[in-house]
């Protein structure tokens, strides 16, 4: 039986924890790195929601992207998630810049999806840490809308938001999560098309500008594109059982 840190281990050899941004809260977040693990859950957030699922189906760790624990505490209430996990016994390893950027990650994840073929890996400029967040490379061509559509459907995205350069999407960008501040670089990079999310208002008029197609498929869907494949390989690693804890985006769209 495997045990949290050795868990933690493994997460490492596949997206190292050293890669992620200085900013960022990432690896056993809750919990003894001793503890024997007999169940996994897998997400993209850890809620409220999630640690009763994690409950019901007995499991003893949850791995999650983004942090459990990300800015500081000034108290721990009965009513926290934190709170919850330790009540119950639960421990909780996050992997997240760290995972964006990683061989296989949330980005590879996010190419793959969108079917870029030979994508190859762009460093984030925005920061100093030289971390290859971006990929980008070749789709089959599509017109801009094709494409918006394209990304919606494969993405399962609620809320698209999106504006249309002139050209013909023959090659692409993603950078799943917040992206929002990797708009020149892409263009820069050639980019016909960039699928991101998180926006805002200056950043689409500033776009308009650059005559490349943008799209916002939103933080939960560019990501939550890395859990299932996340699972299984974990599945396949592990001497304990492992599962997905299933989410939906956390807002609603028309």
């Amino acid at each position: 039986m495997a045990t949290v840190g050795e868990i933690y281990n493994l997460i490492d050899k596949i997206a190292p924890f050293s890669n992620s941004f200085e900013f960022d809260n990432v690896g056993i977040l809750v919990g003894d790195a001793t503890a024997k693990v007999q169940r996994v859950g897998v997400c993209l957030d850890i809620t409220n929601e999630v640690v009763e699922k994690a409950v019901e189906n007995d499991c003893d760790l949850i791995v999650a992207h983004h942090p459990v624990i990300f800015n500081k505490l000034s108290s721990i209430t009965a009513e926290s998630v934190p709170f919850k996990l330790i009540k119950n016994g639960i421990s909780a390893i996050c992997a997240h810049t760290n995972l964006d950027s990683a061989t296989g990650g949330v980005n590879d994840r996010l190419a793959i999806t969108l079917g870029i073929e030979n994508a190859v890996r762009l460093v984030d400029e925005n920061f100093d840490e030289g971390i290859e967040m971006a990929r980008i490379g070749a789709i089959e061509p599509k017109t801009p809308l094709e494409f918006v559509n394209f990304v919606k459907n494969q993405l399962s995205s609620p809320d698209v938001r999106y504006i249309e350069g002139s050209k013909i999407i023959n090659r692409v960008c993603v950078y799943g999560g917040a992206g929002n501040d990797f708009i020149l670089q892409a263009k820069a990079a050639g980019a016909d098309a960039f699928v991101t999310s998180e926006i805002k208002h200056h950043q689409w008029l500033e776009a308009k500008d650059l005559d490349i197609t943008v799209i916002d498929a939103g933080h939960f869907s560019t990501e939550n594109v890395v859990v299932k494949p996340l699972a299984l390989l974990l599945k396949d690693k592990l001497d304990c059982d492992v599962r997905i804890i299933s989410q939906n985006p956390p807002y609603n769209a028309l």
